[in-house]
């Protein structure tokens, strides 16, 4: 994870996430941003890892970390659940019932750091 936070190897990349952590969002024009690549999130033995496609600009390039926290984190690991079980490629998850549930099994990543 540490090596992960220093990587400069996309020099597009770097331009990128440095310059949206310099042109803030207004609704966070107040926080400090990380402007670093974000280490991803759960077990790094899970059977599956979950890929965001999505820049993370305002979220894990703000606060520096991948997370699935939130009002909508156990209804999003409902259903990321629930397509794989029906693609068969979830069969041995457990199934959520608590927002403690919610990454059992399962990694998160991002495409672009």
């Amino acid at each position: 994870d540490a090596r992960i936070s220093v990587c400069r190897a996309c020099p597009r990349l770097v331009q990128w996430r440095e310059q949206v952590a310099g042109d803030k969002r207004a609704a966070f024009a107040d926080q400090p941003y990380w402007g670093r690549p974000a280490p991803g999130f759960g077990d790094e033995a899970a059977p599956v890892l979950v890929v965001g496609l999505a820049p993370a600009a305002h979220g894990a390039n703000r606060t520096g970390r991948v997370d699935v926290i939130g009002a909508g984190a156990l209804i999003w690991s409902r259903v990321i659940a629930r397509v794989m079980r029906h693609t068969g490629q979830g069969q041995s998850l457990p199934v959520v019932t608590s927002e403690h549930d919610i990454l059992d099994g399962i990694a998160l990543s991002l495409v672009g750091r």
